[in-house]
């Protein structure tokens, strides 16, 4: 994406260039979209990877409005760029989503309430909430967003002004 706002932690913290940038990124653009409201609303720095209460909250916000989309918005925003998803087990998901969504708002019309997810999906984080993962009553916890050990995020980084949103 480019911008200060969304670096993800290991960036920010001044790691080399991964495909876990992207991937938080794109978590960050989808929290955007499920909340309606910019990352750069939700932090008191110009990154929100470096503000990890910012990042929890907004975790919570995206899985209490959209509990499948934002259980991949969790996954994405994971600390830990090793732990967070392919982009394509994502984009499949998320368009299995849509299509479940769409068919089902075409049958009972615009007004349907978001439904909880029926099966399981593929993240390395387990299933969205709601959803029965085999062996399991359906209750699954995201473990608390925060830096790998040892790899914690750089606080207070000056980065240059932040012009995406001005």
């Amino acid at each position: 994406v480019g911008a200060y706002a969304y670096q993800s932690p290991e960036q920010a913290a001044g790691y080399p260039y991964g495909r876990g940038n992207d991937l938080w990124a794109l978590g960050c653009v989808l929290g955007e979209l499920i909340t309606m409201r910019f990352v750069t609303e939700r932090t008191r720095t110009q990154v929100m990877a470096s503000d990890p209460g910012a990042v929890a909250m907004l975790v919570q916000e995206c899985r209490a409005r959209m509990p499948t989309p934002g259980h991949w918005a969790a996954c994405l925003l994971n600390m830990n760029p090793k732990q967070r998803p392919q982009a394509d087990v994502v984009a499949t998901n998320l368009d299995t989503e849509q299509k479940r969504l769409l068919a089902m708002n075409s049958s009972l019309g615009s007004t349907a309430a978001y439904p909880q997810p029926e099966n399981s999906y593929p993240s390395p984080l387990g299933p969205p909430p709601g959803a029965e993962a085999p062996g399991t009553t359906g209750q699954y916890e995201l473990p608390p967003v925060q830096p790998p050990p040892g790899q914690g995020v750089s606080q207070g980084v000056s980065l240059g002004p932040h012009t995406m949103y001005n």
